[in-house]
């Protein structure tokens, strides 16, 4: 048994050993790569994500990479909500710097294979199913997209209306098109990231959404009225989301008060219902509302 396990930890520094040969490789490739952007003259902007947390015992990573990439596109893709400098690792190793073969954002995204193959036939669509494809870009960019499931960005927002819509598999790839088209766009024109060009879009998406509540409402004969934030010394008071743990059960509280007089049990005086049952080693725990 010991003997195995020695193996297997000289196995382990290996690969760890092999890893950061690897590592090297790439920074040396990427130092090699003309620049196009220099950092005296436009420095790297400064990080808006929190880095990841590798292990005690993982090989080092590439110091300074996003510096490095930053060097290489001339932009810093990972500004973009949900890619991370792995993303932008992927995208350089499966397409490069260079995009000047496509001759648009649509046929980027199709040749990487994140945006749907309409088979049209007699001007009739037959099907429009994505095409199957081994891309490490497409896998990168599908991971970045369903990253965006809990962000509260635009891009977030965005693929949770289109999974509520048409599914979580169709959601990933148009999040994974938008992404692509936002990264094919910072590399050949090199303009920045702007959060504020989706921040109207989302703007214009919740006017929409008023406009039908305000005319599902009429035709019920109801009047939507907006809620009135109330100040306290000139701070903001936002309504606090309900919290139906904490609401009183009466159902509960009754077959409480039942049992206890199957029992022939006395109830303390004042006790209306019971407010929360957990159970904790076995034991059922009351707490009481007076």
């Amino acid at each position: 048994m010991l003997f195995i396990l020695g193996q297997n930890i000289a196995r382990y520094k290996i690969l760890q050993s092999l890893i950061e040969d690897c590592e090297s490789e790439v920074g040396r490739m990427i130092d090699a790569a003309p620049a196009k952007v220099n950092l005296a003259d436009k420095p790297l902007p400064a990080a808006t994500k929190r880095g990841s947390k590798r292990s005690a015992n993982a090989a080092p990573c590439l110091p300074d990479l996003r510096e490095k990439q930053y060097r290489m596109l001339g932009v810093d893709l990972t500004q973009v909500p949900g890619i991370n400098t792995q993303t932008v690792q992927d995208f350089i190793g499966e397409v490069g710097p260079d995009l000047s073969r496509f001759r648009n954002a649509s046929a980027f995204s199709s040749w990487i294979t994140v945006c749907p193959h309409n088979d049209i036939s007699g001007g009739k669509r037959l099907r429009s199913k994505t095409r199957k494809s081994k891309s490490r870009a497409a896998k990168a960019f599908r991971l970045a997209a369903q990253s965006l499931a809990h962000s509260n960005e635009a891009l977030g927002d965005f693929y949770r209306r289109f999974r509520a819509k048409s599914g979580p598999a169709e959601a990933i790839t148009a999040t994974a098109h938008k992404l692509a088209r936002i990264v094919f766009h910072m590399v050949t024109t090199g303009e920045s990231y702007d959060p504020s060009v989706f921040a109207k879009a989302q703007q214009k998406h919740r006017s929409h959404q008023e406009n039908r509540l305000r005319a599902n409402a009429l035709k019920l004969g109801f009047n939507l009225v907006p809620i009135q934030l109330s100040t306290d010394n000139g701070a903001v008071v936002v309504p606090q989301k309900r919290d139906r743990r904490q609401e009183c059960r009466p159902h509960v509280g009754n077959q409480f008060l039942q049992c206890c007089k199957m029992a022939n049990l006395q109830t303390p005086p004042g006790i209306a219902a019971v407010e929360w049952v957990r159970y904790e080693r076995g034991q059922t725990l009351f707490k009481l509302l007076r």
